[in-house]
């Protein structure tokens, strides 16, 4: 009997093309998650790089993000179909290097969001901490400091893992309609409230009602926050804002990861010429916008210094602090409603931050297996609800290895795998396939959308975007290496594990690679020639 020879999976993906521009950029925003992150960024970044403009380093941020979030825009519109990066490197170089960039990504990504998953037992904690300081019972409070325990933390993980998994299994119609389209347009409106709210009310309510509920359960009044931060080292130079502004801007690159995100789902996109552009630059503008009226707000509501003040202690002396100030809304209005409408919001966003990544992994294993790098199971879409459930269940699996690896006693092997050195360091791979991309796929880039084969004189703008990507990615990681607060914890163990999952990527391709030419006489590397079936 003759072995079909495909260099697919099959003749169709089996993908809805059903997304459209707004939802698009709601997962988008959700994978951006300015509301679980934007106080970290008002507080870490300051206590750096004290005398730093904190809306001029959010805006340049985003400025410097602009150009790889177009690259992904420029390339996804081109080759409409689902893997993000994978598809860019692949059918720029080969499906080998497209593969171990993409894995590298992925798996790390996974591991890290599975770890993360604390997130949520914060935001069930936040509620009872909360509730308890407005009632003052301090069986409540106790059980709020409860919730951290390994055997709360694992229960709470696995239970919002595998309800997200439900979800990416469910047609993707339903769960944007029910949880996308209600907790990002309801994550934003309460930071737009809050915002309202503590302009209205000013400093003097912050700090009065910092004094009355915090203080008294041993933390640091207000006016000693700032003296302690000062006794530490933490010292001020507002005369050089500018420099430490353009500096503060690298840290401050890592809040708009996420806003490439559509490109991941390119294949599920209505009209995706249209809409890859609006969902990537839209949503990178709507969080530059969101970050920036809070950078405006809460140094006037909480005071500039205080900010920093809180993040250096955090950072630096946890022992003389322990308390980030995230819950600037609460001490503003402490009343059960509004604590209630803040753990909505909070759980909104953390849940859809952990949804997105594991949605965009799922899309890009379809991509691996549509291309036959792994087995052709991974990329089974349910005939019915037209989602990848094998490959949903395989992300959800890895993440929740990285929930059981951050609570075992292994955890500070996690600490090594630091995910902005290893996105910068893919990054390099994937602007310079965006450089290429044009004269080496010609007869792909000569068939894309008019604007993205708009040129400068000779040269296509995509490959001059994607210079200017390069310069700044490979800025970044000499700045990542080089800075601690830039990159966060980098060691011997961060370089092995980058290059133990890229090697690993590369083992597992060529295992595969010799199996299908074995098995079936087909060379896997020959999907890098093609692009896979809408």
């Amino acid at each position: 009997m003759t072995v079909e020879k495909k260099i697919f999976a099959r003749k169709a993906s089996g993908l809805v093309r059903q997304i459209g521009w707004l939802d698009a950029m709601f997962l988008a925003l959700a994978s951006i998650n300015p509301g679980a992150g934007a106080l970290v960024y008002y507080t870490f970044v300051p206590s750096n790089y004290a005398g730093c403009s904190i809306p001029m380093y959010v805006i340049t941020a985003a400025l410097l993000s602009v150009g790889y979030v177009l690259l992904y825009a420029q390339s996804s519109s081109a080759m409409p179909r689902s893997g993000g990066e994978y598809m860019l490197v692949s059918r720029t170089f080969t499906s080998l290097v497209g593969f171990m960039v993409n894995w590298t990504l992925i798996i790390s990504s996974l591991i890290l969001i599975g770890g993360s998953l604390a997130s949520l037992t914060a935001a069930f904690s936040l509620i009872f901490w909360h509730v308890g300081l407005l009632s003052k019972n301090p069986t409540l409070l106790l059980f709020a400091v409860k919730l951290w325990d390994p055997e709360w933390m694992f229960i709470i993980g696995t239970i919002c893992i595998l309800t997200a998994f439900v979800l990416m299994v469910l047609p993707t119609r339903f769960t944007i309609k029910w949880l996308i389209r209600i907790f990002i347009p309801l994550g934003i409106t309460v930071m737009i409230l809050s915002y309202i709210l503590g302009s209205l009310s000013g400093p003097n309510v912050f700090q009065q009602n910092w004094n009355q509920l915090i203080s008294p359960y041993g933390f640091t009044k207000y006016d000693e926050v700032l003296a302690l931060a000062e006794h530490f080292g933490l010292s001020y130079n507002f005369k050089n804002w500018f420099t430490l502004s353009i500096a503060a801007s690298f840290m401050m690159f890592w809040a708009y990861n996420g806003s490439q995100s559509a490109s991941y789902f390119a294949g599920e996109l209505k009209e995706s010429s249209k809409t890859l552009p609006i969902a990537t630059l839209g949503s990178l503008f709507v969080a530059m916008l969101v970050f920036t009226i809070g950078g405006f707000v809460w140094p006037y509501v909480e005071g500039y210094k205080f900010l920093a003040s809180a993040g250096y202690l955090f950072q630096f002396h946890l022992t003389e602090w322990g308390m980030l100030p995230t819950e600037v809304s609460f001490v503003l209005f402490p009343n059960l409603a509004w604590t209630v409408v803040l753990f909505i919001a909070l759980l909104g966003w953390s849940f859809t931050l952990i949804f997105m990544a594991l949605f965009g992994s799922s899309r890009c294993m379809f991509a691996w297996s549509f291309d036959r790098v792994v087995p052709d199971v991974v990329s089974y879409v349910h005939p019915k609800w037209r989602t990848p459930v094998v490959a949903a269940a395989l992300g959800t699996l890895v993440a929740w290895v990285g929930l059981l690896f951050s609570l075992s006693p292994w955890a500070l092997w996690m600490v090594s795998m630091n995910y902005n050195f290893i996105l910068i360091t893919m990054m390099v791979i994937i602007a310079s396939a965006g450089i290429l991309f044009p004269f080496r796929r010609k007869e792909i880039f000569n068939m894309a959308p008019r604007w993205v084969r708009f040129k400068i004189g000779r040269i296509p703008f995509m490959s001059i975007w994607s210079l200017i990507t390069l310069t700044i990615s490979a800025g970044m990681l000499f700045t990542t290496v080089t800075v601690p607060a830039v990159g966060g914890y980098i060691a011997l163990g961060t370089y092995l594990l980058t290059a133990g999952l890229f090697i690993t990527g590369g083992i597992i391709y060529a295992v595969s690679r010799w199996y299908r030419l074995k098995k079936e006489g087909v060379d896997i590397l020959m999907a890098s020639k093609e692009l896979p079936p809408v």
